[in-house]
């Protein structure tokens, strides 16, 4: 008997997880923010890949830019504008493809190359006698 509560408490708990949550309401639905942060998804979403193959490929490579950066030039941009900030696209975000590729050290025991490519100063180098 105590085999049959179990599958029969198994099979209900079964049940219940994979039926639908019920839909929670959102409180920044009404905003303006959000309803264009849905639209922006939704079209991002509806797209369909590119898979021809690439030609005439421009790479653009900016050291320093990583997310905070583009985060603070966003700000200042939009802001510059007459924006609150956040708002503000930067050209390069509106770029079809891109990616964020770090560029920190594969191990904590060895330094990042541009910090231990430093110049050193002259008076640190041997001198002839």
């Amino acid at each position: 008997m105590n085999r049959i509560a179990t599958l029969i408490s198994a099979g209900t708990a079964m049940l219940l997880l994979m039926s639908p949550a019920p839909a929670q309401d959102v409180v920044q639905a009404g905003s303006a923010w959000y309803a264009a942060g849905e639209a922006a998804l939704a079209a991002k979403m509806a797209e369909q890949p590119n898979t021809g193959r690439a030609r005439n490929v421009i790479l653009f490579i900016a050291d320093g830019m990583g997310v905070g950066t583009n985060y603070a030039i966003r700000l200042f941009e939009g802001q510059r504008k007459g924006k609150l900030g956040e708002e503000h696209i930067l050209h390069h975000e509106g770029f079809p493809y891109t990616a964020l590729v770090p560029a920190q050290p594969w191990s904590p025991t060895h330094p990042p190359l541009k910090a231990s490519a430093l110049p050193r100063s002259s008076a640190s180098l041997p001198t002839a006698t």
